[in-house]
């Protein structure tokens, strides 16, 4: 049986180029096959850990698009008030009296803003938005997700990147259901007649500009952004590339 074991030893170091100095070792060797295991290790290490990589340089580019609303474009921003509130009740402290209502100020706190007033969305959204999109065009979406990402200006109020949006801001009301056969009004900020260029920063190697293309409107027409989109039966946040 050790025999069998010394002679594939040797078998394996002399397909390696080591015959000799392997034979010598294996020889020379006192401690049993456990030494012979012991030199095979080290000839291991020699030749195959110091070996050179070769790191391959990613294929980053960028492009723009152009985006216009076929729809108006809801914002619903998670506001302070609201954060405090879900904190307050997690720690289940007694609820205050509740404040008399201000539609004006709960539209101004729904939208999202840069700090030049410049109303804005959220870049994460747009790209959520053509990742779903390329699921429609039958891509896979975790190879999607790695391969791209949408650039814009960092919110620290928000603590995320906005994308600029051109556009009529619009108050709404609407009536919406928070619990069983519970309604409420709620006052929310919208965009006419919108537009947003879109930034996009991706690996040339693993996903092609045509197909950012495909998705980003695959994504304008299917899935939308922002509040009553159609991914959320809605028909809000449609949009098109322009083209022009």
């Amino acid at each position: 049986m050790r025999q069998g074991k010394e002679r594939r030893c040797k078998a394996w170091i002399g397909s390696h180029g080591v015959l000799s100095f392997g034979e010598e070792l294996v020889r020379s060797g006192s401690r049993g096959w456990e030494g012979q295991v012991w030199v095979l290790k080290i000839l291991y290490k020699e030749l195959f850990m110091a070996k050179e990589i070769t790191l391959k340089t990613l294929d980053i580019q960028r492009l723009s698009f152009k985006i216009v609303g076929d729809s108006p474009l809801i914002m619903n921003r998670f506001d302070e008030k609201a954060k405090r509130e879900m904190l307050e009740k997690q720690q289940k402290k007694a609820k205050g009296a509740k404040e008399i209502r201000d539609p004006e100020a709960e539209v101004q706190k729904s939208l999202y803003f840069l700090p030049n007033d410049q109303v804005a969305f959220p870049a994460d959204a747009v790209k959520l938005s053509m990742i779903r999109g390329a699921k429609s065009l039958g891509m896979v979406m975790s190879d999607a997700r790695g391969a791209f990402f949408v650039e814009g200006i960092y919110s620290e109020k928000d603590g995320r990147d906005l994308i600029p949006v051109e556009g009529v801001v619009q108050a709404r009301e609407d009536v919406v259901k928070i619990g069983m056969g519970t309604s409420m009004l709620r006052y929310r900020g919208q965009v006419a007649n919108w537009s947003m260029t879109i930034n996009i920063r991706f690996n040339a190697s693993v996903i092609s500009a045509e197909q950012l293309a495909s998705m980003l409107s695959a994504a304008g027409f299917g899935c939308g952004i922002g509040e009553w989109r159609p991914e959320r039966d809605g028909s809000f946040g449609m949009f098109h590339i322009d083209t022009n």
